[in-house]
């Protein structure tokens, strides 16, 4: 739906309670920008492989480019931190 979003992480360890930064990309400054901080809250294990979710609110403005961040203070030690592909809100 508009305005919805949703950020799924799949991992061998439970990442509940992990913040994920929601970014939309600025083309003026070619930077992307933080539009809101997203805590992990939903867990389900499949076999050894944990998926941990969150489902959240934006209003941000349609056909933004936005991505998801998971920095390395909330993954580390085992993960390196990374960002999500890129879609447009």
């Amino acid at each position: 739906g508009a305005h919805r979003f949703q950020v799924k992480v799949y991992a061998a360890h439970n990442l509940l309670g992990a913040r994920v930064t929601f970014q939309r990309y600025r083309s003026s400054s070619k930077r992307w920008v933080a539009v809101k901080v997203v805590q992990m809250h939903t867990t389900v294990t499949k076999g050894q492989t944990v998926l941990t979710s969150a489902k959240f609110r934006s209003s941000i403005k349609a056909h933004q480019r936005v991505r998801a961040s998971l920095g390395s203070r909330q993954v580390s030690p085992c993960y390196v931190a990374a960002h999500s592909n890129t879609i447009r809100s």
